[in-house]
């Protein structure tokens, strides 16, 4: 491997496990991520990742109205399956359905989110919910090697944004980690991840190269975009957005039990 991908390697992984908010991260002068217009026409009122304190960031969101980002919006994007066909999402989700951005398929936080979702699939099934869905930034042969390590996911429900473009995490709105201000990023209270013991960190370890969203011609120096990307939840009911969770650093997310709940609740509406 050459040495400049080992030295953004290492450098991800300290970031994506430390996550300490530094200067060097964070980027003046620009829109702060999360920041959202206070006038709404839509039909939907979206639940946003808007915590304040470090204690709040595993509960539910306040509301805050979120005019830019619909049903219809999600339901229309375009991912990569595992067989490499390209599809819309809408195809794929149903009408009740809770779908998970990841960040990308070599972090670890993602790793362990999405775990604690996939231990959820029966409980989900049995309230007539679709999922969880997954979409994460890769290909599909990145794809298919993170399948291949994490054999509990259903493989007919994960996804891949491409990691040139990424189109799909800029059409529902979310952001990069270097974007998120730095305020913000300070409130924001995290825990290491937890993929297993030692036999799964080496399984995790050995793959890095193959999953990290690496795009061909980078110079040393350069940090992938795909690293930086955040990623996000969401629970769709029909036409409607019911909650949005958008991550402010790699590894926050929101309590798994809180979410389904919410969904549960509609579901029975």
């Amino acid at each position: 491997m050459p040495v400049f991908s080992i030295f953004i390697l290492i450098s991800f992984v300290f970031a994506s496990l430390l996550c300490i908010p530094s200067d060097a991260f964070y980027s003046s002068g620009r829109v702060r991520f999360g920041e959202v217009p206070l006038s709404f026409t839509g039909s939907s009122v979206v639940l946003r990742s808007t915590a304040t304190t470090a204690d709040s960031v595993c509960s539910t969101p306040t509301n805050v109205p979120d005019p830019d980002i619909s049903a219809s919006v999600l339901r229309s994007i375009e991912v990569t399956d595992m067989d490499g066909s390209r599809i819309n999402l809408g195809d794929a989700i149903g009408r009740n359905a809770i779908v998970v951005f990841l960040r990308h398929l070599a972090c670890p936080y993602c790793w362990s989110y999405a775990k604690e979702w996939s231990d959820l699939q029966s409980e989900m099934k049995n309230s007539n919910i679709s999922g969880p869905f997954f979409i994460s930034i890769g290909d599909q042969e990145k794809l298919q090697k993170f399948l291949e390590l994490n054999p509990f996911m259903e493989r007919e429900k994960v996804f891949v944004d491409d990691f040139t473009d990424f189109k799909a995490y800029k059409a529902v709105g979310f952001g990069r980690f270097d974007q998120t201000d730095k305020e913000v990023a300070k409130q924001v209270k995290l825990s290491a991840p937890t993929i297993g013991g030692i036999k799964s960190w080496w399984k995790y370890f050995t793959n890095l190269n193959v999953l990290s969203p690496i795009p061909q011609g980078l110079t040393f120096g350069q940090i992938p975009e795909g690293v930086l990307r955040l990623g996000g939840t969401f629970v769709v009911s029909g036409d409607d957005i019911i909650y949005r969770w958008s991550d402010r650093l790699p590894g926050d997310h929101p309590d798994v039990k809180q979410v389904l709940k919410i969904a549960q609740e509609k579901s029975m509406t």
